[in-house]
């Protein structure tokens, strides 16, 4: 019996091609990595300075609430000497 073939054309990519693509990709990779670490450790620092933006304003806040004072059984006559 004979084998019959169907081609369409079209071949597949050789094993050096593979690799070429794959060690362009790592490289591409590795000089990214970098500033990925740069725009976390911003992002953390943007972060913080929120949270203690937000801690600030709350203070100001209760502060308002109860006529200057932050601690409310301290008299008021000590805060303002």
């Amino acid at each position: 019996m004979k084998r019959i073939e169907i081609s369409n054309g079209t071949r597949g990519f050789t094993l050096i091609e593979l690799l070429v693509v794959i060690a362009i990709i790592s490289i591409l990779g590795s000089l990214l990595l970098p500033a990925l670490g740069m725009a976390k450790l911003r992002a953390k620092y943007i972060n913080e300075i929120n949270s203690a933006q937000q801690v600030m304003l709350a203070y100001h806040m209760y502060a308002d609430d109860n006529d200057g004072r932050v601690l409310p059984g301290l008299p008021l006559r000590i805060l303002r000497s």
